[in-house]
């Protein structure tokens, strides 16, 4: 029974864990803007100079 329930427990974990991917279903037209968006980024705003100017607190 023990080597039963090992065996299950890589897919248990596997069905288990949130997967970090995620599925687009888009059309041509809309997958085409998506990779446009993907590949030219805004520029960065204010808020974001201001965060990455921080000292990250685990460095204070």
């Amino acid at each position: 029974m023990r080597r039963a329930s090992k065996a299950g427990a890589p897919r248990r974990r596997a069905t288990s864990e949130p997967l970090d991917q995620w599925l687009f279903s888009l059309d041509a037209a809309r997958y085409d803007e998506f990779l446009r968006a993907l590949d030219n980024p805004p520029a960065p705003g204010p808020k974001l100079r201001s965060l990455l100017r921080r000292v990250p607190a685990w460095r204070k």
